[in-house]
């Protein structure tokens, strides 16, 4: 029994008080640098587990009235009417070239061609129905047809939330739940590796999941795992409304596209976000930053290296023709029309930056994925000598 009395309950009421304040600023400290703030939050109030529910998706829904500066309109059924052209001509070897009211971007003129009926050969690897693009020309097509200019400007210097809202250790390496936060596109679930038996910095593999999966399966079986006990650090988003034959995939799709935007782009963001996120990160090696990416997310993949230098490395098992939906009801993220007539030249890895493996689709097998594992490791060799 203390013989303070009430001065005793009092301090120790006040030390009780410092406790959980100090506890809770441990909890939520935060820190900013270059446009990213950084916190810990253990005691997050964030919905973890589903990541399909309103609280996650609402920034897609309400994107094109936040963006109406930038919206560029199209009336559905004429879209619709396309995309079903495309898909019957899907079987055949040859794509069809959209009316330029898709594409309104400065290099319009040169690359559209207006006639839709005009059939385009998809066998040269370089050139659609005579047009040729230099990469400058193509990273600025895919950035004028995803309409994502507005998002990437200055995205350096644009404030990105990164929380922390767990953390596992385990015997070969450490395992971060992150929840980023941005302006734009709202929060999304990320998953971070890093090795604990080897000492910083480390290179750095950025993986996407397909439709129908996350980053955890991502993790569990697309080498995550293996990769972070490589060596390498693995940093895995979850990309919301990605499950294929989904009335919500399907809306947000259709709701994007009518208003000139695409789901496809925003993944595309989402993935230029973690790639600044790496590269703030002191224990990444930023010279060495690579992709393994599987089927939609292969199409997400091919499109990131086509406007940004800073990815070194790609494996891929799967090319997107950019037309690809879940049937005639359903059209998922990989349905863009401004994307389609480019296709092949978006697809072929002798023009793009970083070195490219395509490998087989899911890339399960053993060989396989030893194949991967040697592939980056000797083509990120190759980036760190020059």
């Amino acid at each position: 029994m203390c013989g303070f009395g009430k001065k005793c309950r009092n301090s120790l009421t006040i030390f009780a008080v410092g406790v959980v304040i100090g506890v809770f600023m441990l909890l939520s400290s935060s820190r900013k640098h270059n446009g990213i703030i950084e916190k810990v939050d253990f005691a997050s109030p964030y919905i973890v587990g589903d990541y399909e529910q309103d609280y996650w998706l609402a920034p897609y829904y309400t994107f094109s009235q936040r963006h109406r500066r930038y919206r560029r309109p199209v009336i559905w059924e004429e879209l619709e009417h396309d995309i079903h052209q495309m898909i019957r001509k899907k079987d055949t070897s040859t794509i069809i070239t959209l009316e330029s009211r898709y594409y309104k971007g400065p290099i319009a003129g040169k690359t559209c061609i207006p006639n839709i009926a005009q059939i385009i050969p998809v066998s040269a690897p370089k050139e659609s129905g005579g047009i040729r693009l230099d990469p400058a020309e193509l990273k600025q097509l895919i950035i004028e047809g995803l309409n994502i200019g507005f998002l990437i400007d200055d995205l350096d210097k644009k404030t990105l939330v990164v929380t922390t809202i767990a953390q596992r250790d385990y015997e070969r390496y450490q395992e971060k739940e992150l929840v980023f936060e941005d302006i734009h596109v709202g929060r999304f679930h990320v998953l971070l590796l890093l090795p604990a038996t080897i000492p910083p910095p480390y290179p750095a593999v950025i993986g996407l999941h397909g439709h129908r999966e996350s980053d955890v399966f991502f993790r569990d079986y697309h080498m995550g795992r293996e990769l972070v006990n490589e060596g390498y650090a693995v940093v895995m988003p979850y990309f919301r409304a990605m499950r294929s034959y989904s009335s919500v995939e399907n809306r947000i799709t259709r709701d994007l596209l009518t208003d000139g935007f695409s789901l496809m782009g925003l993944r595309v963001y989402e993935t230029l976000l973690v790639l600044k996120y790496l590269s703030y990160l002191d224990v990444i090696d930023s010279r060495r930053i690579g992709l393994l990416a599987h089927s939609g997310g292969s199409a997400v993949a091919t499109l990131l290296v086509r406007v940004t230098d800073k990815i070194k490395v790609m494996v891929r098992d799967y090319v997107s023709d950019y037309m690809d939906t879940s049937s005639l009801d359903y059209v998922h993220c990989e349905v863009i029309p401004s994307l389609a007539p480019y296709q092949v030249l978006i697809n072929d890895q002798k023009t793009m930056t970083p070195f490219v493996l395509d490998v087989g689709y899911w890339f399960d097998e053993k060989d396989a994925q030893q194949h991967i594992k040697q592939f980056f490791a000797d083509m990120f060799t190759k980036t760190a000598a020059r």
